[in-house]
């Protein structure tokens, strides 16, 4: 039978990519992982660099006269007591603004004292607390913020209905941060309002994990939260990969690639998944299945050094599929078992993925020449500002997410990514590459995405009062903020 030929053939491969990169076995001898080792890593650097928030860290109460009622609940009283507690100490250094009266103050006073004052009820005497002018604050600062306010801007002692925060929230997401509101609703006599703990932050800073923590209890119990986020987010990813050297390429029953026969013995050369981009280094590196991880900025970029030419690998998917082959060892697809959580964000509803391939072997090639002409005394340069462009590759794979139903995902929203070759690519290569062993840049970008309008009023409105409403719907319905075309996860493609 077929298959049996085929465990042959994927050990030969296996043997030859022993000898990777070396003329002897058909290779290109002028690659070395550790060039795209080294991009990674430098785009990387140069990605968090262009997203670093300034260093310091702000808390802004609004101290304005309806506050009182703002405060009057338990619920509010004992989220407002937890947060504030996390901030005030000797180790903090949060700065402390008072909004009233139309100015932003700094609370210039002990941290105990700092306690005091916000959660004395009689401080809350002033009008009009200016929220535009905060946001306008924040936003320039670029620093973590917490505002807790009930978002009621005045303008001449009239509640402003224009959607005064919308530019703001864009500004601050196109820089490559998010928003959470935690939303407590109370009442002002018998009008119903709603007091929000609104946290500005990046996916590299803790201040919204800080927060998270502190309002946990309250969260399914009074409160509820909206993490308001654009085309940069890091969404929440996960494997169920057989081992740290393999990855999501298709594998037996017995753990082998027979069919594209990856080079995963864990060296050099081999497999490897890029974990520089994630909040958590070490825990990246020691990854278990199923364990959640995010990436800061950009995707979850994986290198496969496939060990056979496509038309082969074609074939052996082939003989993988034939009648009589145990249902264990049938292939699946060519890449699977990572997924990714797209509900940890509540603006976007995303129904769709697509792969974007590249040839990357000329930019890789400029790349390393660049490097290798650089002398052992002078600074690591960065990437080349004068990279080739890369060309397109199509009819060759594609990309599809399906729900995932998986006991030990923790929480609902995640999908598996799925990668296989384009029906119409029947081996031969496409004009757009110059050799089979091209370097391929494959990204899995969101196809479709569209604003989660479900709950907005209710969540950002009350009677007499839609201007918050209104700026989230607005800043979701800019097309910078919609994460259609964001990149979620990369896969490097080499045939050796």
């Amino acid at each position: 039978m077929k298959v049996w030929k085929l465990f042959a053939i994927g050990f030969g491969v296996i043997a030859c990519a022993s000898l990777l990169m070396l003329n002897s076995c058909g290779g290109s001898s002028d690659f070395s992982r550790a060039y795209l080792d080294k991009y990674v890593e430098l785009e990387t650097e140069t990605t968090l660099k262009a997203h670093a928030m300034k260093p310091g860290l702000s808390v802004y109460v609004d101290f304005s006269d309806g506050m009182n009622a703002a405060y009057g609940s338990q619920l509010s009283q004992d989220a407002l007591r937890k947060v504030i507690n996390v901030f005030t100490g000797v180790d903090q250094k949060a700065s402390f603004f008072s909004l009233a009266d139309s100015k932003i103050t700094p609370l210039e006073l002990s941290q105990t004292q700092i306690y005091n004052e916000i959660m004395s009820a009689k401080n809350y005497t002033k009008p009009m607390a200016p929220i535009e002018e905060t946001l306008k604050t924040i936003v320039e600062k670029s620093q973590p913020a917490l505002l807790i306010t009930d978002f009621e801007e005045y303008n001449g002692g009239v509640i402003q209905q224009q959607n005064y925060a919308k530019d703001y929230f864009i500004n601050w997401l196109k820089k490559g941060y998010y928003i959470t509101f935690y939303k407590i609703d109370y009442k002002e006599g018998s009008k119903p309002k709603h007091l929000y703990f609104t946290v500005f932050d990046s996916p590299s800073n803790s201040l919204a994990s800080t927060v998270e923590n502190a309002l946990m209890p309250f969260i399914g119990n009074g409160m509820e939260r909206f993490v308001l986020a654009g085309r940069d987010y890091s969404y929440d990813i996960a494997t169920d990969y057989p081992s740290s050297t393999k990855g999501g390429s298709y594998h037996n029953s017995n753990g082998e690639d027979i069919v594209s026969a990856v080079y995963e013995d864990g060296k050099s050369e081999a497999y490897y998944a890029y974990s520089g981009n994630f909040r958590d280094p070490e825990a990246a590196k020691n990854r278990s299945n199923f364990a959640t991880l995010n990436t800061l900025y950009g995707p979850f970029i994986q290198y496969y050094p496939l060990g056979d030419n496509f038309e082969n690998i074609i074939s052996n998917i082939s003989a993988t599929q034939e009648e009589g082959v145990e249902p264990g060892d049938k292939f699946t697809h060519l890449l699977s078992k990572v997924y990714v959580n797209f509900s940890v964000q509540d603006g976007f509803i995303i129904k769709s993925v697509k792969a974007q391939i590249l040839d990357f072997s000329s930019a890789m090639s400029h790349f390393i020449a660049k490097h290798e002409e650089q002398s052992e005394e002078e600074a690591t340069i960065g990437i080349p500002a004068d990279m080739p462009a890369s060309k397109e590759v199509l009819d060759m794979f594609e990309a599809s997410i399906t729900p995932a139903k998986v006991p030990q995902l923790k929480g609902n929203g995640w999908y598996e990514i799925l990668f296989d070759f384009d029906p119409r690519f029947k081996g031969a290569i496409p004009a757009s590459m110059q050799d089979e062993r091209d370097l391929l840049k494959a990204d899995i970008v969101i196809a479709e995405a569209v604003p989660n309008t479900e709950g907005l009023s209710e969540f950002f409105s009350w009677p007499g009062n839609n201007s918050l409403e209104q700026s989230v719907l607005n800043t979701l319905n800019d097309p910078d903020i919609n994460p259609k075309g964001s990149v979620v996860i990369t896969y490097f493609l080499k045939v050796i």
